[in-house]
Parts: C-alpha cells; sequence; structure tokens
C-alpha cells in the first residue's frame, strides 16, 4: 500500500530567465560648420538610457540610446572643442512568453565607448552595451508538506524553514527635476545623470522607495582652457502600490530612461541649469514564511519505504555593495607644463576571490611649453579585497579627484563594486511511503535499555519501533549522552 503525501502550495512569482547579453554598434557624423576641425580627441563623455521594453509572444526587445558628448582640442586654434553624437541600440532576447512587460526586469550597462577623428571633420563612435534580462512568472510553488488521514498510523518527523517567498514584481515610472546654478559665461560641454536606490521601506501594501539622482556636469567658463566637472545629487521617494500584505523584505533598482537639460535665465538674475530627468523603478517584494513539511516517516506495524523528493527554499537577497577608495600615482609626460584635466574615460574589471583586479583609462589635457594643448592617454591598474563570492555584476566609479605632485599626477577615486546575492536552502522531503504487510517484521521487545551515544530520539524511536514522545515519559527530561535510557516499544 503506497500512502502519498500531501504537498501545500502558494502563489509567488520564480524567476524563469536570467540570460546577459552584449551589443556592439557603430556611429559616423560630420560635425557642424560652427564647430572648428578636429585636431585631437580628448575623450568622450556618455550616459545611457533604456527607452523601451517590449515583449511580443516569447521575444523581448529592449532598445535605448548611447549619448556621446566628444571633447576635442581645436585644429590651429589650440582651443577645445566638443559635439554631441547619439546612436541607438536594441537586444533581443528570446524567453517564454512573459504574463507582462513589468515581469521582465532589466539591467543595463555601458561596457565602454571610443571615439575616433576619421578626418578634421568627420567623427566616429563606437561603444558596446550589455543588458542582463531577468524574467518572473506567477506559479504554485512548493510550501510545505503533510501526511494525509490515511498516514495516522505512520510516525512523521517535522523540519521547519523560513524562506522568503516573492510576492509583488511590479515597476513604476517617475520624473526628477533639478535647478543646478551655473556661471553667466559658462558653457556646457555635457550633462549625464545616474539614479541610484537607497533604501525601501514597507508601509502595508504599499512601499517607499527613497534613492538619489547623481547629476554630472562638464562645463568650460571663457576664463579657463580647463574643463570644470562637477557632482550633483537629488533625493527622490516614490510611494508603489504592490497589493501585497504581509510583507517583510523588497529591493529596488532605477533605470534612466530620458535626460532633458536647458540653460536658463533665474529670476533673481543669474543663470541655472534646468535638468529634467526621467527613470523607471523596478522593484521586487518579499513575504518571510515559515513552512514545515516532513522528512523522515517510519512504521510500527510493517515494512515501509519512503519516497523523497527535493525542493529549494529562497532564504536570504540583498544587493550587497562595497566601496573602496584608490589612490594611484599617473606619471606625467616630460613637455607638461600645466595640468588642466583628467577624465576616466573607461573602466574593466576581474575577479579572482577575495580580489577584484580594476583598470581604469585615464584621459590627460595638459599644456606644451609653447602653449599648446597636448593629449595622453593612461592606464590605471589596481586591486581591492572584498567579501564577494561571486564576481560584481556593476562597478561604479566616482568622486574622482587628482592633483599634480613630485612629478606625477596623484589620482583618487572612489570604486563602488555591487552584486547581487541569493541564498538557497535545498532540502529532502517525504513525498510517500509504501507500506509492506506480507513482508516478514522482525519484532522487538517490550522494553530495551540502550544508550543514546549521539543518536536523537527520533533514531533511537525508529530504530525500537517506539515513538519520540513514549521515550520522553520514561526517561528524564534531558538525558546525559552515557545514560541508559528505556526505549519501550509501542504500536
Amino acid at each position: 500500500m503506497e500512502i502519498c503525501f500531501e504537498n501545500k502550495e502558494l502563489m509567488q512569482y520564480r524567476l524563469s530567465f536570467s540570460q546577459r547579453k552584449t551589443v556592439r554598434e557603430s556611429a559616423e557624423a560630420v560635425i557642424p560648420e560652427a564647430n572648428a576641425d578636429i585636431s585631437r580627441i580628448l575623450t568622450a563623455d556618455c550616459s545611457i538610457c533604456l527607452k523601451s521594453k517590449e515583449a511580443a509572444g516569447t521575444n523581448v526587445t529592449v532598445s535605448g540610446e548611447i549619448s556621446a558628448a566628444v571633447i576635442y582640442v581645436a585644429e590651429n586654434e589650440q582651443k577645445l572643442d566638443s559635439f554631441k553624437l547619439t546612436r541607438g541600440f536594441s537586444l533581443s532576447f528570446e524567453t517564454e512568453k512573459p504574463e507582462n512587460e513589468a515581469l521582465c526586469q532589466l539591467d543595463i550597462e555601458l561596457i565602454s565607448c571610443e571615439a575616433a577623428a576619421v578626418n578634421p571633420r568627420k567623427l566616429a563612435l563606437s561603444f558596446e552595451v550589455g543588458a542582463v534580462l531577468r524574467c518572473y512568472r506567477d506559479e504554485k510553488l512548493f510550501a510545505g508538506s503533510f501526511a494525509p488521514e490515511e498516514g495516522a498510523q505512520l510516525h512523521t518527523l517535522i523540519s521547519e524553514a523560513d524562506c522568503l517567498m516573492l510576492q509583488s514584481v511590479c515597476e513604476k515610472s517617475f520624473s526628477v527635476n533639478e535647478q543646478l546654478p551655473v556661471g553667466a559665461g559658462d558653457k556646457l560641454i555635457s550633462a549625464s545623470c545616474r539614479c541610484e536606490t537607497d533604501e525601501v521601506q514597507i508601509v502595508g501594501t504599499k512601499l517607499i522607495v527613497k534613492g538619489r539622482a547623481h547629476i554630472m556636469l562638464i562645463t568650460q567658463s571663457e576664463a579657463s582652457e580647463a574643463l570644470l566637472c562637477s557632482e550633483s545629487e537629488k533625493p527622490f521617494s516614490q510611494v508603489v502600490e504592490t497589493g501585497q500584505e504581509g510583507l517583510t523584505d523588497a529591493m529596488a533598482e532605477a533605470l534612466v530612461t530620458a535626460e532633458y537639460y536647458e540653460a536658463i535665465d533665474t529670476i533673481s538674475g543669474g543663470r541655472a541649469l534646468d535638468c529634467e530627468i526621467h527613470a523607471l523603478l523596478q522593484i521586487r517584494a518579499y513575504a518571510s514564511k515559515r513552512i514545515e513539511f516532513v522528512t523522515d516517516a517510519y512504521s510500527n506495524r510493517m515494512k515501509y519505504l519512503c519516497g523523497f523528493d527535493s525542493a529549494s527554499f529562497l532564504t536570504e537577497t540583498a544587493v550587497q555593495s562595497i566601496s573602496c577608495r584608490i589612490s594611484e600615482k599617473i606619471s606625467v609626460p616630460e613637455d607638461c607644463t600645466e595640468l588642466l584635466n583628467v577624465f576616466i574615460a573607461g573602466k574593466s574589471f576581474s575577479f579572482e576571490m577575495p580580489a577584484v583586479k580594476t583598470e581604469l583609462i585615464a584621459d590627460i589635457l595638459y599644456k606644451l611649453p609653447t602653449g599648446e594643448l597636448a593629449v595622453i592617454r593612461r592606464r590605471v591598474e589596481t586591486a581591492s579585497e572584498t567579501p564577494f563570492e561571486k564576481a560584481p555584476e556593476r562597478l561604479i566609479v566616482q568622486n574622482s579627484t587628482y592633483k599634480l605632485a613630485e612629478g606625477c599626477i596623484e589620482l583618487q577615486a572612489e570604486l563602488i563594486f555591487s552584486v547581487r546575492i541569493e541564498k538557497h536552502r535545498e532540502a529532502a522531503y517525504v513525498s510517500s511511503v509504501t507500506l509492506d504487510e506480507s513482508a516478514e517484521f522482525i519484532d522487538c521487545p517490550s522494553f530495551t535499555l540502550v544508550r543514546a551515544e549521539g543518536r536523537s530520539l527520533w533514531t533511537l524511536a525508529k530504530e525500537y519501533r517506539s515513538d519520540v514522545e513514549a521515550i520522553k515519559r520514561f526517561n528524564a527530561a534531558e538525558p546525559k549522552p552515557y545514560e541508559l535510557l528505556l526505549v519501550p516499544k509501542t504500536n
């Protein structure tokens, strides 16, 4: 006779698809007539925006746009000039048919971007974009097991596990507006933004997502040949309705979808840059549940055989970040008489636990003894220890500073590495018990004296056809390992 155990199931979201893809794109453009001819490219300051995410059948298409402010040294005039170049990109993923686009969450990053002069009037831009698409599906998933009524003759061992169940996957669009003061004669060279979430508060069925929009500006004043790089932060707070009760944890990420910048006159008579940032919040909300399941079973009446199955429970999820402050020295060209600017033009990293090796590309603008402007590129390598057990997924370089000292450029920057952590517990549970009434069943004495010697009461009860409660009734509440236990046979 086979007794099949019953499973408890709950509706929750499951990660059904995860894939990373990259795409390389290139573009060429003729600079406007008002711009001076190109002598040498200094750097390309780039930003990335998500434009659309469309699901059609089993295909999910992601479209975006790269904006690059290409800064160059003008020919003959020996001054800096700039030109903005934009280029779209798209990535296509083949996945299971998603129920809706909100269940398809995305991470995108600009891996590299290079600008080159084709001729004095033409620029070429090449870049690489990486994207990770994660799709979720609403399903009934295992949330415990128990013996049916016909299994009353069985002794069962119940185990408990605390797990996180994904109850809500949703998104919300929002915008951030800010005005930043600029000098009356300052020329805006480049503006870009990224959005970071700091915390998620749970209030009933609502989530309050707090974060910051980091706005980075590159400007140039009429009185100086050097460029001024500045960063500003604008806090934001968004309320998201999930419709789910009992939430205990939530995660949110923000992707910039559009940026608009316009120089305006202020009421006080000054000048300001009006910034309008549009972004998309991607949210996952969890509820902590304690589930019970049968991990062992036996019969005192006849021979038995347990059938097992297994399940995986999510026990912890988080985005783990670590910040490292680096200070590196870069050699200066011998003909440098004045250091004007240092730009971090590129970044890459590799992971060899526990260290992350980082390579930064620095574009350096300086003056020659003749007063002319010159450009040189240097690579900076550094290693940072991290607590990560797997490779970081993202690197942000921010708050970079530099100064000329003792024939070297002292470059300092903050490196922020982040990785998504998910911990699971694998558990085996009893799915069925087959009883054999015809098989020979060797009887046990009514009472047995035995030393536990490290064995649990459950193990003793199973071996001598007893049960845990009966053993407890005949012995001390907390028997010592060397004590003799009286184990009664029960039916």
